[in-house]
């Protein structure tokens, strides 16, 4: 029987597998399968050396196995050698040009490296592979959103969500895009999906304190910046939090006066509109009020007639006439 199906048949604990598959490549040396299965033990067991190891001696054996040099690509970016992934990834894609987790493995050794751009293409190409390839579409939105490419970014987010409607770390992100976008609404939306999923997260509390303040729901926002102190009084927005809450206790003492004062200046707005229409006040621009003797007010030539009486109204006194001619 060979050492493969050996080690398949052992208990699931993580140590007794580690020393099986440990003595594997001793029981069957020449077996490419055998050292995968040793560097996938061996990883579980937290052995990231051995795993290294077991995955170079596989891809020795076993060298235009392009899976296996994208695991070894990945084990090395977990041991941070991002330039040796990155060497073993492209061996992949050496080996198979359109796999999209060799273009995966790639984008993350050159994003882990600060080569943001390259890495966007291959996610590209990882996805043209693959659209739903989930960790590609995840890290093309945050390579994205580092190059200041919100609007595309959000949309690869909100794909992701598609996919992964459970991914707490998509929502938080994109609740902080639209927040950027002044987009209250959305981000208020995805912030408290975010809680949903961990209610202990501090990070979608301070995005939602801060889309609650922007869509004026003040005591709300209080709420919520309070529950990120509580649950991360030291974190990075920790001073931000306090003093938006120290502003809002301020507005809230100052809120009373506030209100009267807006009553005060909307009571003397009304007032100079009033004392605008007030006819004293049109008198007092040399303007006239002419009535007939019946005290009627004259409004139109049709209500007098040549020689007809009529008293003036000004604005200090005012004096009887005579209609000597009515112009229609």
């Amino acid at each position: 029987r060979s050492a493969r199906s050996l080690i398949g048949e052992l208990p699931l604990g993580v140590a007794a597998a580690a020393v099986a598959y440990r003595a594997a490549p001793k029981i069957e040396p020449n077996a490419a399968d055998t050292e995968i299965e040793l560097g996938k033990g061996l990883a579980s067991s937290g052995d990231a050396a051995g795993t290294i190891e077991a995955l170079r001696a596989a891809v020795r054996l076993k060298p235009d196995w392009a899976d296996g040099h994208v695991q070894l690509s990945r084990a090395l970016l977990a041991s941070n050698d991002p330039a040796g992934a990155a060497d073993e990834a492209q061996e992949a894609l050496r080996i198979a040009p359109g796999l999209p987790e060799a273009h995966l493995a790639l984008a993350h050794a050159w994003l882990r490296m600060g080569k943001t751009a390259q890495a966007t293409e291959h996610l590209r190409e990882a996805l043209r592979g693959n659209p739903d390839l989930a960790p590609a579409r995840l890290a093309l939105a945050q390579a994205l959103a580092q190059q200041g490419q919100t609007y595309e970014a959000i949309g690869h987010y909100k794909e992701d969500l598609r996919l992964k409607p459970d991914d707490e770390e998509a929502q938080v992100a994109v609740a902080g895009l639209v927040a950027e976008r002044k987009d209250f609404a959305g981000a208020v939306e995805h912030c408290q999906a975010a809680i949903r999923l961990k209610p202990d997260d501090p990070r979608p509390h301070y995005l939602l304190a801060v889309a609650l303040e922007g869509s004026a729901q003040a005591s709300q926002a209080r709420k919520e910046y309070e529950a990120y102190l509580q649950l991360d009084p030291h974190g990075a927005n920790a001073e931000q939090a306090r003093l938006r809450l120290e502003h809002a206790h301020e507005r809230l003492r100052l809120a009373p006066a506030l209100a009267v004062e807006r009553k005060r200046a909307a009571l003397e707005h009304s007032a100079a509109n009033l004392g605008a229409l007030s006819p004293v006040q049109t008198l007092q621009r040399g303007y006239a009020i002419v009535r007939t003797e019946s005290g009627d007010v004259v409004t139109s030539s049709d209500d007098v007639s040549a020689g007809a009486r009529v008293d003036v109204t000004l604005a200090d006194g005012g004096f009887g006439a005579r209609v000597e001619e009515a112009t229609p």
